[in-house]
């Protein structure tokens, strides 16, 4: 797919750059490369094969994230010293 000069200078324009007439040329063909690449992939027959997302039988390596008594008594003791709350929330001046 042949794209124009023009077509080129525009997008140059959009993204503020400068372009020299080689660039012009040299990007004309890298798009027209990319965007045949893209035809072609628009050809594959893609009807019977089934959605998949992921990379198959993963499973989280990480922790439940879940709170423990400990950290629990801890944060009502620290509320409890603080000059302004708000639910479990400390309030501060805003930093700016």
């Amino acid at each position: 797919m042949n794209i124009s000069k023009e077509k080129i200078e525009h997008f140059a324009k959009l993204a503020r750059l400068k372009l020299s007439p080689e660039q012009i040329k040299k990007y004309q063909r890298q798009l027209g490369g990319i965007l045949n690449y893209v035809k072609q992939l628009k050809k594959i027959k893609t009807d019977n094969i089934e959605i998949c997302s992921g990379g198959g039988d993963l499973r989280s390596v990480f922790r439940p994230d879940k709170s423990e008594d400990k950290r629990e008594n801890e944060n009502k003791k620290i509320l409890e010293q603080v000059p302004e709350k708000q639910n479990r929330l400390i309030k501060v001046k805003k930093v700016l």
